[in-house]
C-alpha cells in the first residue's frame, strides 16, 4: 500500500471540495445584481452548503464501516462533478441554493472518508504530522482557488468555475477509480441503526471528543467567516478590483500555511497542550486585534491581511492538534467517529456564515465581532477540555491510590 500516493488522493478530494467554495468567492458581491437578489440570500450559498456537508457525514460515514471507504469516495467525487456541473447552469439563487445543497451533500462523502483513511493507514504519532502536512498542501487550494476564480469571473463569468470543478473532479474520480484501495480491512457485517445512533449518543458523552471536535469547528468558523465576509469588504468597501481579490485571500493562506508548517516540525519536539494553547493565542490575538482595528476606523487591505494572517498562523497547530486528538476516541469505530466530527466541524462555519449574512452592513464590524466571538468561545473549550482531562487524571489516581491501599 502507498500511503503517499493515498494521501494525495485524499488532498486532491479536499481540495475539489475548498474550491467549490473559494473559487467563486470574487464572484460573491457580484451575485446579488447578476441573480437579482440581495448580499444575504447569496451568503445562504455558503452556510447551508455548509450544513448540508456536515450532516452529510453522519450517514457517509458509518456506511464506510459497512461497504467500505472506496465505494463510497468514488461516489462523492462522482456526485460532486454532476452536482458542479448543475450550479453552472441555474437560472436563479434558489436554484444555486439548492444545487449548492446536494453538492454539499456530495463533497461530505469525501470530506468523512479523508479523515477515515487517514486514520486507517497512519499510526497515532505520525497521523499528526500527516495532517499537518495535509492541511498545509491543502492550503494551496484556497490560495490559488479565488485568484483563478477572479480572473474566470472576469474574463468568462461565474459559470465557469462551476465548469472547472466538475472537470477537475471527473479527474480525480479517474485517478481514485485507479489507485485507490479499500483502506478499511474490517468491514462490519451488518449496519444495525441502533448501533450507529448509540455511538453517536457514545461519542457526544465523551466531553474530549467534543471538545476537541468543536475546537477544529471554530477554526474552520473562522476560515468560513472570511470567506464570506473578505469579498464585500475588500472589493465593494476599498474597490479592490475582482480579479485581484484572490491575491489577498493567497496572502492569508500562506499564514496559515507558516502556522501549519511550524506544527510539523516541532510536532515531536512539544507537547500537543503546548502547541494547541500556542494556536490558542495566536488565533484570540488576531481576533482582538481585528476588531480594534474595526472599532478605531483603522481599517485598511493591509491592517485586515495582517490581522487575518496572525490568526492564520494560529489555526495551524490547531488544524493539525484537534482533530488527531478526537480521533483518538475509542467511545465508536474510526467511520462513525470521523463522521461526527465532521459534523460538529461545520456547526461553526454554518453559524459563521449566516451569522455574517444576516448582521451584513456593508462594513467589517460584523465580521471582527463573529470572529473574536468565535476565538473566545474556543479558548472556553479549551479550558473545558482540560479540565475534564485533568479531572478524569485525579479520579484515576484516587482509584489507583485506594487499590493500593487496599492490597
Amino acid at each position: 500500500m502507498n500511503k503517499t500516493l493515498i494521501l494525495i488522493i485524499m488532498m486532491l478530494t479536499s481540495a475539489v471540495s475548498i474550491m467549490s467554495t473559494d473559487l467563486y468567492a470574487p464572484s460573491l458581491p457580484h451575485l446579488a445584481e447578476l441573480l437579482d437578489t440581495t448580499p444575504d440570500w447569496v451568503k445562504l450559498t455558503l452556510g447551508l452548503n455548509a450544513m448540508a456537508y456536515g450532516i452529510a457525514q453522519l450517514f457517509f460515514g458509518p456506511m464506510s464501516d459497512r461497504f467500505g471507504r472506496r465505494p463510497l469516495m468514488l461516489f462523492g467525487v462522482i456526485s460532486f462533478s454532476l452536482f458542479s456541473l448543475l450550479c453552472a447552469l441555474v437560472d436563479d439563487i434558489y436554484q444555486l441554493i439548492g444545487m449548492r445543497v446536494l453538492q454539499g451533500i456530495s463533497a461530505g462523502a469525501g470530506a468523512v472518508l479523508v479523515l477515515a483513511v487517514i486514520t486507517d493507514i497512519f499510526p497515532s504519532k505520525e497521523r499528526i504530522k500527516a495532517l499537518a502536512l495535509y492541511g498545509s498542501v491543502l492550503a494551496l487550494a484556497p490560495a490559488l482557488a479565488p485568484t483563478i476564480g477572479g480572473y474566470i469571473h472576469v474574463n468568462l463569468g461565474w459559470r465557469y468555475n462551476f465548469y472547472l470543478l466538475a472537470l477537475v473532479a471527473t479527474i480525480i474520480s479517474i485517478m481514485a477509480l485507479r489507485y485507490l484501495p479499500e483502506t478499511n480491512k474490517e468491514l462490519k457485517k451488518s449496519m444495525p441503526v441502533a448501533g450507529v445512533l448509540n455511538g453517536y449518543l457514545g461519542l457526544l458523552k465523551d466531553p474530549a471528543f467534543v471538545g476537541y471536535s468543536l475546537l477544529t469547528s471554530c477554526a474552520l468558523a473562522s476560515v468560513f467567516a472570511f470567506v464570506a465576509a473578505g469579498p464585500f469588504i475588500l472589493i465593494n468597501q476599498f474597490s479592490v478590483a475582482t480579479e485581484h481579490y484572490g491575491y489577498y485571500q493567497l496572502i492569508t493562506v500562506l499564514f496559515f500555511i507558516l502556522g501549519s508548517w511550524v506544527s510539523a516540525m516541532i510536532a515531536e519536539k512539544v507537547s500537543t497542550r503546548r502547541l494547541l494553547s500556542c494556536g490558542l493565542l495566536l488565533f484570540t490575538s488576531g481576533a482582538m486585534a481585528l476588531v480594534l482595528i474595526i472599532y478605531n476606523q483603522a481599517l485598511s487591505p493591509t491592517s485586515l491581511i495582517v490581522a487575518v494572517g496572525i490568526m492564520n498562523i494560529g489555526l495551524g497547530p490547531i488544524f493539525a492538534v484537534a482533530p488527531s486528538l478526537a480521533m483518538n476516541t475509542k467511545s465508536a469505530p474510526s467511520g462513525v467517529a470521523a463522521a461526527m466530527l465532521g459534523c460538529l466541524e461545520m456547526v461553526g462555519p454554518t453559524l459563521a456564515a449566516i451569522s455574517i449574512g444576516v448582521f451584513h452592513d456593508g462594513s467589517a464590524m460584523p465580521y471582527g465581532i463573529t470572529v473574536l466571538v468565535i476565538a473566545l468561545t474556543a479558548l472556553v473549550l479549551y479550558c473545558l477540555v482540560l479540565r475534564s482531562h485533568d479531572g478524569q487524571r485525579l479520579l484515576q489516581k484516587d482509584n489507583s491510590s485506594a487499590n493500593s491501599l487496599a492490597h
